[in-house]
């Protein structure tokens, strides 16, 4: 509860600075989530009901409110991604790395690289215009790495 609370008070209490100690929180806790002791702490901090809070961390879905593995790895659903092949290449990395014990693959709203779409996400590192090739290669690199630390 400490750590949560250094975090919610880099921050004014005020609304708009919500998404940001979401963020925060949430890449400061091991399991890589939100979780509800946080959310009432940001609640009663910003001294909102602490259901506008959850709402925020549901509808945004690069929030999460259970707890994920290691790396994240997401894939770009919005219209644009989609067009360009975003569920497809979803279903691809699904079958290579759906069940694998260091990363949790998730579909997300935007990434913001429409513009070299379908875009990909492998926790901060973005792809876009995702070759698969290339793609497969730099996760695969990331997870050994990870794995040997």
């Amino acid at each position: 509860m400490e750590n949560t609370d250094e975090i919610i008070r880099k921050y004014p209490p005020a609304r708009e600075y919500l998404l940001s100690m979401l963020h925060e929180l949430q890449d400061a806790d091991p399991g890589k989530y939100l979780t509800e002791a946080s959310l009432t702490r940001v609640a009663e901090y910003l001294q909102l009901n602490k259901a506008v809070i959850k709402g925020v961390a549901d509808y945004y879905s690069m929030l999460s409110q259970r707890p994920r593995k290691k790396l994240l790895l997401q894939v770009c659903g919005s219209l644009m991604c989609h067009h360009a092949g975003s569920a497809e290449l979803y279903t691809r990395l699904r079958s290579r790395y759906g069940h694998h014990p260091l990363i949790s693959l998730a579909h997300c709203e935007c990434l913001g690289q429409c513009q070299q779409a379908p875009a990909v996400q492998l926790d901060q590192e973005a792809f876009s215009g995702a070759d698969i090739v290339e793609l497969i290669r730099s996760i695969d690199k990331k997870t050994a790495s990870d794995e040997n630390s």
